[in-house]
């Protein structure tokens, strides 16, 4: 039998909250949770800066500590990546931190040295500013990529592309958020609601596809029609999914 080290068997009420706890979001190694009030707590792993506490934390950290920076400023989601971290204001703009690695963090490329890329990490939450404006109101990470959907359903990706994870077909990194084009929305569909669109690795046939091939491009699990608003997205480990449906946020 596999033991497992510091394992709980049953549920365990966490506590060191000041409010009523409303979102929680779990990365590889990292925890997080935000409350009524809109405070970001985060927990676990901090190797690479993930939990956002800056360079003095350590880490490890295992009870829910309050990211400081964000005192004056409301957070509304939180998504956790492996070593990386995306949150919300209720503002809709987007802040990120942890590993750099892949452009997951969405900054842009990192500063070079004789041709060789400085990737850092960031150890505290940092705005990112290509949406132009346009307020994001729902977002999620994955291993090495990370997704952003603005208050019009467009969806923006940014990260590794090794596997084409992101949806734009054969292409670099993307270090920016850029739009997946293959999503855009037309009046025509926009009753069409529910489709489900995936794209990515398809190890273990976690598409859906009933096939293990790769796919490059978003696919539609009941038609190849992508003209679709979008409501949800989800990203894995090396691949991603994205819902059609009218926009609640």
């Amino acid at each position: 039998m596999c033991c497992i080290a510091n394992a709980f068997q049953e549920p365990v009420e966490v506590f060191g909250f000041s409010e009523k706890v409303v979102e929680i979001s779990a990365g590889y190694h990292h925890s997080s949770a935000i409350t009524e009030d809109g405070k970001l707590f985060t927990w676990g792993n901090n190797s690479c800066g993930q939990l956002g506490l800056g360079k003095r934390a350590g880490s490890i950290v295992s009870t829910p500590t309050m990211i400081d920076c964000l005192a004056d400023i409301k957070v509304s989601k939180v998504a956790l990546g492996s070593e990386h971290s995306i949150a919300i204001t209720d503002e809709g703009e987007v802040l990120s931190w942890g590993a750099g690695g892949s452009g997951r963090l969405g900054h842009g490329h990192q500063s070079s040295f004789l041709g060789f890329s400085m990737i850092s990490s960031e150890y505290t939450p940092r705005l990112i500013k290509n949406f132009e404006g346009m307020k994001v109101r729902r977002i999620a990470a994955g291993m090495l990529h990370s997704a952003c959907i603005n208050e019009q359903g467009s969806v923006f990706i940014f990260g590794e592309r090794t596997i084409n994870k992101l949806g734009f077909g054969e292409a670099k990194n993307a270090s920016r958020p850029l739009v997946v084009e293959q999503l855009p929305f037309s009046e025509e569909v926009a009753c069409d609601e529910g489709r489900l669109f995936t794209w990515g690795s398809n190890e273990n046939g976690c598409l859906g596809l009933g096939s293990m091939d790769i796919v490059r491009t978003p696919h539609d699990l009941r038609s190849s029609l992508l003209k679709f608003r979008i409501s949800q997205v989800s990203c894995g480990w090396k691949h991603t999914a994205a819902i059609s449906g009218e926009i609640l946020f």
